[in-house]
């Protein structure tokens, strides 16, 4: 009996080399099969793994012509027609494009500035020394309007660049009713009621479809209603007003008398925004940060676009990364959709525009 408890616990030579050789087995194959299946989760992840898939880059759009320059392109509209409109810190100041990139036309060049209305109407002509063009907006009748900040004025004009009416004073600053400090974007109602983002003066300024002075309100602060340098605007089906709050890195609403209505701070510093007719609200811009920088406003390396709907939820939340290839950025200025869903926008760091098309 004690010879077989000591034969259970002892094992000959040859057992052991049966032993090794099944344990050698199992953890050489073990391990292969591991380094197998990590090798195939790494190759099963497509190229695209981890972007937007609901949108893809149209390299090919537009087809600018070789005589047309490009500058910084802050602002961009799409007309009731589905063409592209977008304002150029260069010359031709203002061009347009149809829905597949084909350029349709162009105006506004060097000459003299236009400070008032003249009879006949002038074609817009600008120095460009600096003038700052900041914004475009194309109203329901087909009128083109513009934003000169350091001109200090609007211009609307004709959709063949005549010049229909100036609001504000030329290269004259003030904070009155016939005055603007930096004049970043105009809001055009249904009815011709115009809605301008004064910047400087940090308020926000409505007149009728003639151009007389309405009211105005807002003033620097952090509280419901102020603002720290309007920089965007846009009017939703029920005629609400969206204000890109830049330096309060929030998006606030209003009627149309000025009555504070909401809110959406601390999720993105806007630049620019457009509300769908489903009253979507996309907005381009910036990630929030604690620290301020150059002009009192929030900044960060980064792109981002989102889009809201109209209660403030966020339904889409997409960056971009620097660089020059298709679907990278400089800095988004500028932001519209077409009727069929597609994203454009402009950059004026890089020079150009880009169109996402909706997959």
């Amino acid at each position: 009996m004690d010879y077989l408890k000591r034969r259970r616990l002892i094992f000959q030579p040859a057992e052991y080399l049966i032993v090794f050789s099944v344990l050698l087995l199992f953890f050489t194959g073990g391990c292969r099969e591991a380094s197998t299946i990590e090798k195939i989760t790494v190759n099963q992840n497509p190229d695209d793994w981890g972007l937007v898939t609901l949108y893809e880059v149209d390299s090919l759009w537009p087809q600018k012509p070789e005589n047309i320059t490009w500058g910084g392109i802050p602002g961009i509209d799409i007309d009731i027609q589905g063409n592209l409109w977008l304002i150029n810190r260069a010359l031709p100041l203002v061009q347009m494009y149809d829905a597949d990139g084909k350029f349709i036309k162009a105006w506004g060049i060097k000459g003299v500035d236009i400070a008032s209305v003249t009879d006949p109407q002038s074609d817009l002509t600008l120095s460009m020394s600096d003038p700052d063009i900041h914004q475009i907006k194309v109203d329901f009748e087909g009128n083109v309007w513009i934003a000169a900040r350091k001109l200090g004025v609007v211009y609307k004009c004709s959709s063949d660049g005549k010049v229909l009416m100036v609001l504000g004073k030329y290269n004259e600053v003030g904070n009155d009713e016939a005055h603007f400090n930096s004049p970043g974007d105009m809001a055009i109602t249904s009815t011709g009621d115009v809605f301008v983002t004064d910047d400087g003066n940090h308020r926000l300024v409505h007149f009728d479809r003639d151009g007389k002075f309405i009211k105005t309100w807002g003033k620097l602060g952090k509280g419901p209603g102020d603002f720290d340098t309007p920089h965007a605007i846009g009017i939703d089906s029920k005629g609400l007003i969206y204000v890109a709050d830049r330096g309060n890195t929030r998006i606030q609403i209003f009627d149309q008398e000025g009555k504070f209505i909401d809110q959406w701070p601390n999720l993105i510093v806007p630049f620019d925004l457009w509300i769908t007719g489903e009253d979507e609200v996309w907005v381009c811009g910036y990630g929030p940060l604690r620290s301020k920088t150059s002009a009192n406003l929030p900044r960060t390396d980064d792109n981002i676009v989102m889009k809201f709907d109209s209660k403030g939820k966020v339904l889409l939340n997409w960056t971009f990364t620097h660089g020059e290839k298709p679907g990278q950025f400089g800095e988004i200025h500028g932001i519209t959709l077409d009727t069929k869903g597609n994203v454009f926008l402009s950059d004026v760091q890089r020079l150009r525009i880009q169109k996402f098309a909706k997959l």
